[in-house]
């Protein structure tokens, strides 16, 4: 058996810059972070005395003969395209709801890659998984994603997360001091909408446009130097403020970003005690990030009260191996 475990993250400063269409011409920038919430995927070798080969439990349970019959279809790709024998159980549970703007996709994908890393005795690194993982995400399934998400899972921490022209990047840890880390994660909490983050159509039309965002996505790398600029000096309730022109510049880009009840939330949070939020993931659901100051935190979440409601902490390990089985064969 092998176990591992994935964080979730949460993006401050520069989505949308992270696009190989955008970045392939300007570069990218982001600020993220990763959460103590993760997802959690294992494999075992399934005894043969079952009547199907493989056993696949995520929010339902699939029992097949061959992965090609698979329904999650990041099983059945990658299974197929790492020749992943027959004969194995599969399991995926995860902390927080998919598609909520948490980088649950991601997460996933890079655990998987990991998980397989680990089954066909591969050397690898926090790098070598996270651009398996994008090599997965935009090649194998065909998926209209960023790079940041796999990045952040994998590595873990709040990054900076500087993306070149050629594809490659460079992942600037900014908090050696846990001090300083926790006086930030204590000042944000996440508000759950309760709606799911918009489609797979209107993400291909939102990334087709980058091109024709440019001043806007221009603006948005200035927003994350300067943000990182900030939170270098410790300089957090600015940092925090900067989080509303971030959003207001997200919602430029697309009318799908935002709608009436996420709006409402917004005002809410800003009229009770936030000093600054944004709108989580690609847009149109899943969660809310505020900055809000500890003295005013309990005030907010009780005016939030019919919303899920929790604190943010951040983790610093990235996708992490619990548990492996070596005498177990996968391949």
């Amino acid at each position: 058996m092998i176990i591992v475990k994935t964080p979730y993250r949460i993006s401050f400063f520069g989505g949308g810059t992270d696009y190989p269409n955008w970045f392939s011409h300007f570069g990218g920038g982001v600020i993220s972070a990763t959460i103590n919430k993760h997802i959690y995927l294992s494999i075992r070798n399934r005894p043969g005395f079952f009547q199907k080969k493989n056993r696949i439990i995520y929010s339902k349970t699939e029992e097949v003969n061959n992965f090609s019959e698979i329904r999650l279809n990041p099983i059945k790709q990658i299974f197929l395209k790492e020749r992943i024998r027959n004969g194995l159980e599969f399991h995926y549970d995860g902390e927080l709801p998919a598609r909520s703007g948490i980088g649950s996709s991601s997460a996933f994908v890079v655990g998987l890659a990991q998980i397989i890393s680990l089954a066909k005795k591969q050397k690898f690194n926090k790098k070598s998984i996270a651009k398996k993982a994008i090599y997965y995400e935009r090649k194998v399934l065909k998926e209209s994603v960023g790079v940041q998400d796999q990045i952040a899972c994998a590595y873990g921490g709040l990054n900076y997360i500087k993306i070149k022209k050629d594809g490659n990047f460079e992942v600037k840890n900014i908090f050696k001091n846990t001090f300083k880390e926790k006086k930030l994660s204590d000042k944000l909490i996440l508000v759950y909408t309760g709606l799911q983050k918009i489609n797979h159509s209107h993400i291909k039309k939102y990334v087709k446009d980058l091109k024709k965002k440019k001043k806007t996505l221009l603006e948005t790398m200035k927003l994350t130097d300067v943000a990182y600029d900030l939170i270098i000096k410790n300089q957090y309730n600015d940092f925090g403020r900067l989080l509303n022109e971030t959003w207001k510049l997200k919602k430029e880009t697309s009318s799908f970003i935002s709608n009436y009840k996420i709006d409402k939330i917004y005002e809410e949070a800003l009229n009770n005690g936030a000093v600054g939020g944004k709108l989580l993931g690609a847009g149109g659901g899943g969660f809310l990030l505020f900055y809000v100051n500890k003295d005013k935190k309990n005030f907010l979440k009780k005016k939030l009260k019919n919303f899920l409601v929790f604190d943010v902490c951040f983790e610093n390990s990235g996708t992490k191996l619990i548990y492996m089985d070596k005498n177990e064969k996968f391949v």
